[in-house]
């Protein structure tokens, strides 16, 4: 029985990687709650130090989210039932954000991370 290799030719590309993350430059963690209606309602104002936010749905309906501005509902970012809308690092969002129902009140839970400048 012989043995055969196959030596293949393999491309190595480097990817340069920041080692410090996002979360790894949080200082503070805030999380609160805000009960979202058919009347636009401030979930969380400006923050120029934000640097991670998450809004979670608790309920079983949908509600929709704006940046910067009020909206009317059906307009904006949907945050389905039971869904989570998250912001970090590049993508992130300094401004408030706003929330709103079609009808009905519900209840969102707000976390958002800080960081240590």
């Amino acid at each position: 029985m012989k043995n055969i290799f196959l030596v293949l030719g393999i491309l190595l590309i480097g990817v340069s990687v920041n080692a410090k993350d996002w979360t790894q430059q949080m200082s503070t963690i805030y999380q609160t709650s805000a009960t979202v209606s058919p009347s636009t309602v401030t979930l969380i104002t400006a923050n120029a130090k934000r640097n991670y936010i998450q809004i979670d749905n608790d309920s079983t309906t949908v509600f929709y989210i704006s940046l910067g501005t009020t909206k009317n509902a059906g307009i904006g970012v949907m945050v389905p039932s039971r869904g989570t809308f998250k912001l970090a690092g590049d993508n992130m969002w300094y401004g408030a954000i706003y929330g709103i129902t079609s009808s009905g009140t519900l209840n969102a839970t707000i976390t958002e991370g800080r960081s240590l400048n």
